[in-house]
């Protein structure tokens, strides 16, 4: 047998060396690269007729030989059973290797249990599907906060069922069924999210369930604020009328005959930067993060439009935002304009919110920013602008897929014609020495 003596003695002429330790023991010997020996110990033997070798380990100046020959005994009490060690050991590892995969999952699993809802969204907030998103998220993140975690965010997201959402999701339609809607898609994106993406729940809690028995069925919008037979029948007057009687800011009026003058959206004027408009040239370039498809937008101001962006410019100041925050460093908040309108329609008040309700009621029926889009497109019909015209003043994204990839001329010329004319009818309408009746029509 070998002794730690002789081990520490070695030399490098022993390099190489099979040195015999008995019972099928060998070891061989190396040298590092720093001058330190090393012996590499196998175990030898035969099984099916072939000889074989059995690791048992290494030795090194202080180590001792003990374990090595313990790894030899057991190499040889498998032998004797009739087994291959080496086969032995490679099942032990693939045992050990379930079991601690099992571990882990079991960990898992409990972590997964232990997972609250508002732990689990923020890794859901982080994620590529949420992070991609023009808002990254923030008109989601905002109503989840609002309705859901008050009530539900130290609850394991294992734990949520469908009666708990569906109790919040039918209290938040009693004041706002459009917003349970909205709440509902955004949970159920995240639960999907959690179920398929994640494995941390077996189930999503808002299967089975459907928005049309939430928030009801949303029909699409059809109010304008003109008649679409008739062009004398407007409410314009009378919405010009109310915005002055409706303690209004300066800047919300304004912004309101913009949308109307441009057909612009409401978020579009709301992100707006002066870099991105030339009063001289009458230009607005809405750049490509701040429009619906993604894509830049250039609009001709006409001499109406031009007047309201004036008064906006002369309201902000030396701030780069058309629409500044109070801060001033930041744009307002993009539901500003939409929660100021929709507020004066309100027959009581809400909480810490304008008195001034009732005073933006028109007799066509409750209107939102929006309509104004839709008002203003219909209004350049009125003028004889052709669809097609419309549909790029809109910057709406052509349906046919052909002629998106074959037809990329702009028709720079017939846009700017149209937002002229629809600037010079705005005139017209809104002029005192024309006589026009109210009236409460749609159109599809």
């Amino acid at each position: 047998m070998l002794t730690i003596k002789q081990l520490e003695n070695l030399k490098p002429s022993d390099v190489g060396k099979k040195l015999p330790d008995g019972e099928g023991l060998f070891g061989l010997v190396r040298m590092g690269k720093d001058g330190t020996f090393s012996v590499h110990f196998r175990y030898y033997f035969r099984h099916g007729g072939k000889q074989q070798a059995y690791t048992c380990g290494t030795w090194r100046k202080g180590v001792s030989l003990a374990n090595i020959r313990k790894e030899r005994d057991t190499a040889v009490s498998i032998l004797a059973r009739g087994k291959n060690p080496n086969d032995e050991r490679k099942l032990t590892k693939e045992r050990a290797t379930i079991e601690q995969k099992a571990e882990l999952a079991h960990i898992e699993a409990q972590k997964a249990s232990l997972r609250t809802l508002e732990s689990a969204l923020q890794e859901w907030y982080g994620s590529k599907e949420i992070s991609d998103r023009k808002d990254s998220g923030k008109d989601l993140k905002r109503a989840i906060a609002k309705d859901v975690l008050p009530k539900l965010k130290d609850v394991p997201v294992s734990e949520i069922t469908k009666i708990m959402l569906a109790d919040i999701l039918h209290n938040v339609a009693k004041r706002a069924p459009i917003m349970a809607n909205r709440l509902h898609a955004s949970l159920n994106q995240f639960f999907k999210y959690a179920k398929d993406e994640r494995e941390w729940i077996p189930k999503n809690p808002l299967d089975g369930t459907k928005r049309a028995k939430i928030g009801g069925k949303e029909e699409p919008r059809e109010r304008i604020l003109v008649d679409p037979i008739n062009p004398d029948k407007h409410e314009l007057k009378e919405l010009r009328e109310a915005m002055n009687n409706a303690n209004l800011q300066d800047s919300t009026k304004a912004v309101l005959w913009i949308i109307l003058a441009t057909a612009c959206r409401v978020g579009e004027i709301t992100k707006a930067r002066w870099i991105d408009i030339n009063l001289d040239a009458g230009t607005w370039v809405i750049p490509a993060e701040n429009s619906k498809n993604g894509k830049p937008h250039t609009v001709n101001l006409s001499p109406f439009a031009l007047t309201h962006f004036k008064t906006l410019h002369e309201i902000s100041g030396n701030s780069d935002w058309v629409l500044p925050s109070s801060r001033g460093d930041s744009p307002v908040y993009i539901k500003s304009i939409t929660k100021q309108v929709l507020d004066r329609q309100l027959e009581t008040p809400l909480e810490h919110r304008t008195k001034a309700t009732g005073t933006l009621k028109l007799s066509g029926g409750h209107w939102t920013p929006h309509d104004l889009r839709r008002t203003a497109a219909t209004l350049m019909g009125h003028c004889g602008v052709l669809s097609e015209i419309i549909e790029r003043c809109l910057n709406h994204v052509e349906e046919n897929k052909l002629k998106r990839i074959y037809q990329r001329q702009e028709p720079r010329n017939q846009m700017q014609e149209a937002w002229y004319l629809l600037g010079k009818r705005l005139e017209t309408l809104l002029s005192d020495n024309v006589i026009v009746g109210n009236f409460g029509s749609k159109v599809a």
